[in-house]
């Protein structure tokens, strides 16, 4: 009887019940028209750690939202015009932005989970013309 035991249980593995799926984060990118769209994203994110803010850093008062998510729940539309392309060290982050040429306003940012973001525009930007008069 214990050996007949023991046999079953050498047979199907304790963790054969798990569906153990690796969970893979991604980080996101929403932009924001002004400080009170930023904040109110925040709110609506309930404290989650993994969700911040940040001004884009440009001549126009827009911000940015970034968000960890479980990967296969989100689909980026590419209608944002920042992207975001996450980095496990430096080494790679600042190839990755050194890469990117600066009318693109490349950005690295590090996030609360200890990974390195690089963030540009998807499109670049347009010279602005000064008046002439």
């Amino acid at each position: 009887m214990r050996r007949a035991l023991l046999a079953l249980l050498l047979t199907f593995p304790m963790y054969a019940d798990c569906p153990c799926v690796p969970r893979e984060n991604m980080w996101v990118v929403r932009t924001c028209d002004g400080f009170n769209c930023a904040m109110s994203s925040l709110a609506v994110a309930n404290g989650d750690p993994l969700t911040f803010a940040m001004p884009a850093g440009m001549e126009d008062p827009r911000w940015i939202v970034l968000q960890r998510v479980v990967g296969g729940t989100y689909t980026d539309d590419g209608s944002d015009p920042f992207r975001v392309e996450q980095f496990p060290a430096l080494d790679g982050a600042t190839a990755r932005m050194n890469a990117i040429t600066s009318d693109h306003r490349p950005m690295i940012v590090s996030a609360p989970d200890g990974a390195l973001l690089v963030l540009s525009l998807r499109n670049p930007m347009t010279p602005r013309h000064r008046s002439t008069r």
